[in-house]
């Protein structure tokens, strides 16, 4: 059976990275929550030599950016103040371009500095509106249901990536082929049947009474390729 890696929040407020074997990732969920787990990303472990590949926002993909704001929206309705909340966090991040923000992060929100505004100075990994969505949810004291709405907002814009993904994957298919089929005949096919049209008509001209050449000249143009390779080998008898 395969292997999955799951995110998970234990009831003390830990926030644990577990491997499980299991036959399909729905029925894992369900038995983890039924142990009390709450479950915040269940993914297939990758084969060993394969990395997953890194695209995002200054190498922090929008899943590890998901991943992140629903563990800080855990942690903040368990009441846990924002450097806790931090602090939680980093422990599951050993190293990478998002712990080394939330350090800085974490350091800036110590010295007085509003959650937003810390966020701010790493506009390479936290987007514009992410910045502006957290003051939003300072100013009017309801955090959490604004990282929700965020938390929504990214999903919804990664639903819609994949599916234009996927729609343009088969077209995608088809120009490369179409590209392909064509190289093929502008440099391979034409060229050849051009040199081959050619040594047949210099060998017509050469020899307009000679049954056994006219017939070589047919098998010739017929494509054999015994022909073919005499072809080649007579081409700097002709002149070509």
């Amino acid at each position: 059976m395969p292997m999955y890696i799951c995110k998970l929040g234990a009831p003390d407020g830990k926030i644990l990275t577990r491997e499980f074997e299991a036959a399909e990732p729905a029925g894992l969920r369900r038995e983890l929550e039924e142990q009390g787990y709450h479950i915040f990303d269940v993914r297939k472990r990758p084969l060993r030599g394969f990395p997953g590949r890194r695209f995002g926002r200054g190498g922090v993909t929008k899943r590890e950016l998901i991943l992140f704001n629903q563990e800080m929206l855990v942690l903040i309705r368990a009441g846990l103040p924002i450097i806790q909340v931090i602090d939680t966090i980093l422990e599951q991040y050993d190293s990478g371009p998002l712990n080394n923000a939330l350090r800085q992060v974490r350091e800036d929100v110590k010295g007085g500095a509003a959650l937003s505004t810390a966020l701010e100075k790493h506009r390479q990994i936290f987007p514009n509106l992410y910045s502006a969505s957290i003051r939003a949810g300072e100013r009017t004291g309801d955090l959490p249901v604004t990282i929700q709405r965020y938390i929504s907002y990214l999903k919804k814009m990664e639903i819609v990536r994949k599916k234009i993904i996927s729609a343009l994957l088969y077209p995608s298919i088809l120009v490369v082929v179409s590209i392909l089929a064509i190289s093929l005949l502008l440099f391979y096919v034409i060229p050849i049947q051009q040199c081959v049209h050619g040594v047949r008509f210099a060998i017509a001209i050469a020899y307009p009474d000679d049954d056994s050449v006219c017939i070589f000249c047919q098998e010739l143009v017929s494509g054999r390729s015994s022909c073919r390779n005499s072809t080649f080998c007579c081409l700097p008898v002709l002149g070509f």
